[in-house]
């Protein structure tokens, strides 16, 4: 009897561990769907998933703002495209009003072609905007699509994320991504204003010309020609060798011409009265330091370049920019003065 009874009693204990040990694995499955309901409540992001949908044709309106507090660098530029599909600046940085308004369109449909290969890493760890610099973003970027009235928005902020990445947040979503792309390079790029302005002199390619006319001062006018792919006089007398490679090289160098102050909104020595120095040095006769060359295109649409030199510096001025005239960096002082020396 005695046997039986213990018997039962071991058998009441072990039936009283498994009801708990079952009842440890139910809670533990309850605790368990808890968290994985908590995950489901915001969707997971696919690692390296594109971010956002946009119809590259259809934007027309862009605004880039920075505000740099570290750098003291704040500015907004605003564009439009205008019917050529070309990029223009409706203000200054502050809002000032420009003579010349062309931006750099080439770096506009570039970075607008980089935005759609933004990629989302994830979210940010927990945290305020704060420590995310999205309280006050060093970056935004706003843009309309046609046939949207709603204006969609980039904000960038100003401390990095992981792992290379940036915190950034995407229109009015709460949620803090982890981006990386081409598009973050280029705005770090944008170390002022200016940046974003057509700093490239020319607003065609020499390979567009059939006639160029240069006029030095002190110097005989040169007439030049295009033959082809080389030029030739006004007697379409090809130049061969070293004529022929000098020529080439000089008007090489002209396309490369780049803007190192626009006297509208920046300040400089020279600055004061450069509204338009050289706009009629069409039809005057050149002055010391004065260089005047006619582009004349396939079309017979001619176009004026003139330069002009005050205080060491190269000024220019093109009939296809008419509002304004332009302080040039100094290289362009050498491919100014070998003009004189073409055959």
């Amino acid at each position: 009897m005695a046997i039986v009874l213990l018997t039962l009693v071991a058998l009441q204990i072990k039936v009283n561990a498994m009801v708990k040990t079952i009842g440890i694995l139910i809670l533990g499955g309850v605790a368990l769907t808890g968290l994985s309901c908590s995950s489901r409540s915001s969707p997971p992001i696919t690692p390296s998933a594109k971010l956002l949908k946009i119809d590259l044709g259809k934007i027309r309106s862009l605004t880039l703002s920075k505000d740099d507090s570290v750098a003291g660098d704040a500015w907004v530029a605003r564009l439009h495209a205008n019917q050529k599909g070309e990029w223009e600046l409706l203000s200054g940085p502050h809002g000032e009003s420009l003579l010349d308004r062309r931006a750099d369109s080439n770096w506009v449909t570039h970075f607008l072609d980089t935005l759609q290969t933004l990629q989302a890493e994830g979210r940010a760890p927990r945290g305020t905007l704060a420590s995310y610099g999205l309280h006050r973003p060093i970056f935004r970027v706003n843009w309309r699509e046609t046939g949207n009235e709603k204006e969609s928005e980039l904000r960038i902020g100003g401390e990095d994320g992981p792992g290379g990445t940036v915190f950034a947040q995407v229109d009015d979503q709460e949620d803090v991504l982890l981006l990386r792309g081409a598009a973050i390079r280029m705005l770090a790029s944008l170390t002022e204003f200016k940046v974003i302005r057509a700093r490239r002199l020319l607003t065609f390619m020499l390979d567009e010309m059939d006639e160029v006319l240069i006029e030095v001062a002190g110097a005989r006018k040169k007439y030049y020609q295009r033959q082809g792919e080389f030029w030739a006089d006004a007697k379409n007398r090809r130049y061969r060798g070293l004529d022929q490679e000098r020529i080439q090289l000089a008007f090489a160098a002209l396309e490369h011409l780049r803007i190192e102050t626009f006297p509208d909104i920046e300040e400089s020595p020279i600055s004061s009265g450069l509204s338009a120095p050289a706009r009629d040095l069409g039809s005057k006769g050149l002055q010391a330091g004065q260089v005047r060359i006619r582009f004349r295109d396939r079309n017979g649409v001619a176009t004026l370049l003139a330069f002009e030199r005050k205080k060491g510096k190269r000024i220019a001025t093109l009939s296809s920019r008419p509002e304004s005239s332009f302080i040039l960096f100094d290289e362009a002082e050498k491919w100014v003065a070998q003009l004189a020396r073409l055959p």
